[in-house]
């Protein structure tokens, strides 16, 4: 019975030179006046080249996202038209009331005492049962250079709004901004609330999301590519598939973006697919895939806790082998899995008991580990996860020791 009631939480809720001047004087009259300052070009730091993309897909996401038209942009009439005007302020206003951006600059804040703040470490970030979760990869690790997020959800279609008429344009845009509803207010999304928003005929999967997120959080898409995970474990090529039937496909997509904060191209992942112990045995690709990222900073957040059960054990022991930080609240890797002497752990928030829906996965050591530690915990000054209410939260950060 309580396989079949895991089972059943599964199917509900579990659907990244300096510049040296050496000054001459050749005694020259002909240099008098003249800058005779000479560079040494071997020590000039490049300039990042953004690479040649597609400015439709960035001009497409700020459409979707409420964000104004950019000077060139195919959609700046359209904007300009009194019902994208509506769309513009009605998603401003749902973004600025967000629980989750009124906290976004303490989470910041937070990332960069607890986690650090290098602009250098592009470790990839690895965030399974993430759905379209960008906007919180982003907040804690802005500067991965890819960013591999799955989940059940197919990504699904880029939609082609020249094939729809501009009249029914707001019909689309009210449907995207429910889909957000609990992303932004709740800190993650309601996983049976994903099932009917990411997999209808209007949105049919995580793109439009992940889009919106991308450029909300500041950033520039620089091109867009379908893409799946081969049997070999290679990312290959593939084409756009609105709904997937048979998961194990492992059909995604591929967005490069710009951070304005930095000088280097950034990649995000999704994938979907299925991480139970089931799906990996039915596909060796993926299994294979997830080995080769080789160690990665990792981020587990409202993860139904799946990993708690032995049918999600090898993604699991996956996480445990690759991961050198992870950041997580208590329904990911339960506690009782991290060895002491091979782990340094953090805990933050505070952890009493999980919410009803996982009563059955409270974890008495955790409990303990908060209570002994009490006084030197820090608290967390934001609400995330599904005990998301300010005070009520928790989180852990894990990190490998170094190896003797």
């Amino acid at each position: 019975m309580k396989r079949n009631k895991i089972i059943s939480i599964f199917l509900i809720s579990a659907f990244f030179g300096s510049i040296m001047f050496t000054a001459c004087n050749n005694g020259n009259d002909k240099s008098k006046g003249k800058d005779t300052t000479a560079i040494d070009s071997s020590k000039l730091k490049p300039k990042f080249v953004l690479p040649k993309g597609d400015r439709q897909y960035d001009d497409l996401a700020r459409l979707m996202a409420g964000l104004k038209a950019e000077e060139g942009s195919k959609f700046a009439a359209l904007q300009e038209t009194p019902k994208l005007k509506a769309h513009e302020h009605a998603f401003d206003t749902l973004w600025s009331k967000s629980e989750v951006i009124k906290y976004s600059d303490k989470m910041k804040d937070w990332r960069k005492a607890e986690l650090g703040d290098d602009k250098n470490d592009t470790t990839t970030l690895f965030y399974p049962f993430s759905g379209p979760d960008f906007l919180n990869a982003f907040t804690f690790f802005p500067y991965a250079k890819k960013y591999v997020m799955l989940a059940l959800e197919p990504a699904g279609t880029i939609p082609d709004f020249s094939k729809v008429p501009a009249d029914t344009l707001s019909g689309y845009f009210n449907m995207l901004k429910n889909s957000l509803n609990s992303i932004l207010n709740l800190s993650f999304f309601q996983t049976i609330a994903m099932s009917h928003d990411f997999k209808n005929q209007v949105i049919n999967g995580t793109i439009p999301v992940l889009f919106t997120f991308i450029v909300r959080t500041g950033n520039k898409i620089n091109d867009v590519k379908p893409v799946m995970i081969d049997s070999t474990g290679a990312i290959v090529p593939a084409e756009y598939v609105a709904v997937v039937k048979n998961i194990s496909k492992n059909y995604g997509v591929q967005i490069d973006f710009k951070n304005p904060d930095n000088d280097y191209l950034q990649t995000v992942y999704y994938f979907s697919c299925d991480l139970s112990n089931d799906g990996f045995n039915k596909d060796k690709g993926l299994k294979t895939f997830l080995n080769s990222l080789g160690n990665v900073k990792a981020y587990l957040k409202a993860a139904s806790c799946l990993m708690f059960h032995d049918f999600f054990s090898q993604i699991r022991d996956i996480m445990i082998a690759h991961t050198d930080l992870l950041l997580e609240d208590d329904s990911g890797i339960p506690y009782k899995y991290f060895d002491k002497k091979i782990w340094d752990i953090k805990l933050y928030g505070d952890y009493v008991r999980p919410i009803p829906l996982f009563a059955d996965d409270y974890q008495k050591d955790l409990r303990q580990a908060y209570i002994n530690d009490s006084a030197s915990i820090k608290k967390l000054d934001f609400g995330i996860g599904y005990n998301y209410v300010k005070g009520k939260s928790n989180m852990m950060v894990a990190r490998k020791k170094a190896a003797k």
